[in-house]
């Protein structure tokens, strides 16, 4: 596991697969505008305020209302809503490694914003309240305080690996693999959304990650919705826990339970039958003269 140092370094991603070399390169370009992922130099966090939180917020609408009309959208709706009755227990949401939304440069923020947006967007989807937390180490004075000014709670690392639970729901994006064990360490999330094993496994960088693994094995998954030539989301899964593997798993220990206690009935039925039989005996004994 690696250390919560590293957990507050973001590196960018330096894939190792010989295959798919043009989709790597756009994944390379994109996830370097905010995020972690693999094997790379560590970024500093960003200490530079560019614009106000009134400024980023007005970004951030313009890049929700933007997404909200592409079909990926419109899909990513239709899957949250349709799992509704797997994820009714989701009462958490965390966000994990979104990036900076005020950050040095040219960097483009868009990759930034565009994910928020489909966090918040999911996070409604999810049919209710639920309280909702972020953390990134490159988050600036401003993204801390426009992000609070959407009702978010800014958390710091490695505080945020406190907060997965059973019923958690976990985005987290791009980030580096031991960011993903270090937060899977205690309990595997209801909903995970982020990179998924399958692309582990392409970049031959899958060690160290038995958690995601073990997601891999026993969700239900698909792939997140994506617009052509857009790598926003480039090999990133949706993967939800579905209520009936923990429906079949409660209705076998009730199971168990209910042998156990037929069994512990037939056991006193019989040992009050040994009870009676040896009092019947004794008066018998008792009554009886015996003569040499």
């Amino acid at each position: 596991m690696s250390s919560p140092k590293d957990s507050q370094e973001w590196t960018q991603v330096s894939r190792k697969s010989r295959k798919n070399k043009s989709k790597s390169t756009k994944f390379n370009q994109d996830s370097s505008s905010s995020h972690s992922h693999i094997n790379a130099s560590p970024v500093a966090p960003n200490t530079e305020s560019l614009y106000s939180p009134a400024e980023l917020e007005a970004s951030y609408r313009r890049h929700r209302e933007r997404w909200e009309s592409e079909p990926s959208c419109t899909k990513v709706r239709d899957i949250i809503s349709s799992k509704a009755s797997d994820l009714n227990c989701v009462n958490r949401a965390v966000n994990f490694g979104v990036g900076t939304f005020d950050p040095k440069g040219l960097v483009d923020p868009r990759a930034s914003f565009v994910q928020l947006a489909a966090f918040d967007i999911i996070v409604e989807e999810l049919g209710k309240k639920i309280e909702t937390y972020i953390q990134d180490p490159m988050f600036s004075a401003s993204d801390k305080t426009f992000l609070g000014n959407l009702g978010h709670a800014v958390v710091e690392a490695p505080a945020g690996n406190d907060l997965v639970t059973p019923t958690t729901f976990f985005f987290g994006v791009h980030l580096y693999k031991g960011v993903y064990k270090e937060a899977f360490a205690n309990h595997l999330p209801a909903l995970f959304i982020g990179t998924g094993w399958d692309a582990w496994e392409s970049m031959m960088t899958s060690d160290g990650l038995d958690e995601i693994q073990e997601i891999q094995k026993t969700y239900e998954r698909c792939e997140f919705p994506e617009e052509k030539y857009d790598t926003v989301f480039s090999m990133t899964t949706i993967y939800w826990k579905t209520t009936g593997e923990a429906k079949e798993g409660e209705e076998i220990k009730d199971e168990g339970k209910s042998k156990v206690k037929v069994k512990v009935k037939e056991e006193s039925n019989r040992a009050g039958t040994k009870e009676k039989d040896e009092d019947e005996l004794s008066k018998k004994l008792e009554s009886t003269t015996i003569s040499e």
